[in-house]
């Protein structure tokens, strides 16, 4: 028996998810170039499927704030690279050896280990190129600093303090002991990541803390 709500809450997410999964397709690297190669080991993870959680929840909470959709999709395709990239980086045998994403061999089985960390690198780098670029298309001072911050925290939360420091606290021994505050960075990583973009899709009438 269907749940109340689940035809109507699938239905939201493909709707969600669509503009995003274009914007994907359209922001990787293409063409017949000599590092082609790479650019085929970068688009066989993206495009790997799943659900798109992050960009998708990205997308919700922009909406309540009334964000035009042009103004989210770089963030949202940001976010999935990063996401993406992890995930590359996460399956290396150097980390947890694992031969299967979503039901398919993962990156370093079809490409070599080499590639698939420079096929991560890339999409990282992609990421904040994506950022960046961006950034300045805002020509509004306000916006700015909200696009500024929202970048800074997204920065912060893929990074030593955030995402990364949370795989070096999956690597470590079950007999070390883990303190409540990193146990709680781990956690809120990618929480993080998606807070600090909704930063830049506040309504100039809505005030933000320094926090």
């Amino acid at each position: 028996m269907q749940e109340i709500g689940e035809v109507s809450f699938r239905e939201q997410l493909e709707k969600l998810a669509k503009p995003i999964e274009e914007a994907l397709h359209q922001w990787l690297p293409s063409g017949d170039v000599p590092e082609k190669i790479l650019y085929e080991a970068m688009q066989y993870s993206v495009k790997a499927g799943g659900k798109r959680f992050r960009p998708v929840l990205f997308f919700a909470v922009g909406n309540l704030f009334q964000a035009n959709v042009s103004t989210l999709l770089p963030y949202a395709v940001a976010l999935e690279f990063i996401h993406t990239y992890s995930l590359i980086h996460d399956d290396l045998p150097a980390m947890d050896n694992d031969t299967l994403r979503r039901g398919k061999p993962t990156n370093h089985v079809v490409y070599g280990e080499s590639l698939a960390i420079l096929a991560g690198d890339a999409l990282l780098n992609k990421a904040f190129e994506l950022l960046l670029d961006t950034l300045a298309l805002v020509s509004e001072p306000a916006a700015l600093q909200k696009s500024i911050a929202a970048c800074r925290i997204i920065g912060k939360a893929a990074g030593e303090k955030g995402m990364i420091g949370g795989q070096v606290l999956d690597m470590m021994p079950p007999d070390k002991e883990i303190s409540g505050d990193r146990e709680v960075d781990r956690s809120s990583s990618e929480k993080g990541m998606i807070g600090g973009q909704v930063l830049d899709m506040m309504p100039p009438d809505k005030e933000i803390s320094g926090d």
